[in-house]
């Protein structure tokens, strides 16, 4: 399709235009390798009118898995980008479109409650658009209960217990049927459960741009698989001011924790990753960078430093687990996704 035909709209005469997201519906206008676009970004579920004819390219992120009390860190959510494909960017005609943004997954679990199940509603969900759907980050394990196995999702969630399998791996998002236009990112293994002899570490999440780490060092936790890293994703694109230079990152993986009472959490994945919780000294890692940092604990008060932290708003970052035998700990439920369509203007 021709620049004029973009501009124009290929039905002749009617200006190619997208309204609805962020900003009022207007979006913003930025300049990315000397060409300029308009940026709309869906923090929650809406619609997208177009008028015209014309093409775009769209991120879609699924939501993060949440991470568990004594558990698993949660998988970061699946990305989507459409236009990252053989087939670049896509066309789209004149109409409305839903916009879902999938919600993080649900933690579990507390001192006084640490037998419990985990299920799909602790996966993140999936965000879509234009018939694309990026699924969420599974869920990290349980450590005891009737079942307690971290789900696969998008990218796996981390795991709490020696029992098989050791480790599970997500499947990155399905592109649409003959698709080209779409490159899907996704696909990692959560960390698995390590007794070094003296202490455990429990699994961080995978993320959407790598598996989680794993560690012998009882004096950290396990950090979070880093998430993906979209160049064109600037905070200046999604926010209309800031940074112009840096390509956020997307889905990163949730920390995890160990047993060791002065342990420092791990950090949650760039991407928006939770923190996992810390011992009573050291307290929690360092959340996951990302369009909302994931977060080091729950509940803002340094005092309970043994709560894990939750993954960053509309990033797709996994949840952190908390450590166990603290009466204060809590895990951190994933963040949201999010959705960002731009056009030259």
């Amino acid at each position: 399709m021709s620049m004029m035909q973009m501009l124009l709209g290929a039905g002749g005469g009617v200006p190619f235009e997208m309204s609805g997201g962020n900003n009022n519906g207007a979006g913003y206008e930025y300049t990315f390798g000397g060409t300029t676009y308009r940026v709309h970004t869906f923090l929650s579920n809406g619609t997208l009118t177009v008028t015209g004819e014309g093409e775009y390219e769209a991120l879609l992120v699924g939501g993060g898995g949440g991470g568990h009390y004594n558990g698993g860190g949660g998988g970061g959510g699946g990305v989507i980008y459409v236009g990252g494909g053989t087939g670049g960017a896509k066309t789209i005609s004149a109409g409305t479109y839903n916009i879902v943004i999938g919600q993080g997954g649900d933690t579990e679990g507390d001192y006084s409650n640490q037998s419990y199940s985990v299920d799909a509603t602790n996966d993140g969900g999936s965000s879509t658009f234009d018939g694309y759907t990026a699924t969420g980050g599974g869920s990290g394990s349980g450590s005891s209960g009737s079942n307690v196995q971290p789900r696969p999702g998008a990218n796996g969630g981390g795991k709490a217990d020696y029992s098989s399998p050791a480790t599970v791996t997500g499947t990155a998002p399905a592109l649409p049927g003959g698709d080209t236009h779409g490159a899907s990112y996704g696909g990692y293994t959560g960390g698995s459960w390590i007794n070094n002899g003296t202490y455990y570490i429990s699994g961080a999440g995978a993320g959407a741009g790598g598996s989680a780490s794993t560690t012998q060092d009882a004096s950290s936790g396990s950090t979070g698989g880093v998430g993906k890293q979209i160049a064109w994703t600037t905070l200046k694109a999604l926010t209309g001011t800031g940074d112009n230079t840096t390509g956020l990152y997307w889905g990163g993986g949730g920390g995890a924790h160990s047993n060791y009472a002065y342990a420092q959490g791990g950090d949650g994945g760039a991407g928006g990753g939770g923190a996992g919780g810390g011992g009573a000294t050291n307290g929690p890692g360092a959340g996951g960078s990302g369009l909302n940092q994931g977060r080091g604990d729950p509940t803002g008060l340094a005092s309970n430093s043994t709560s894990a932290g939750d993954g960053g708003a509309n990033t797709g970052g996994g949840g952190g687990a908390p450590m166990l035998h603290n009466s204060s700990g809590v895990g951190g439920v994933g963040g949201s996704g999010i959705v960002i369509i731009r056009y030259v203007v």
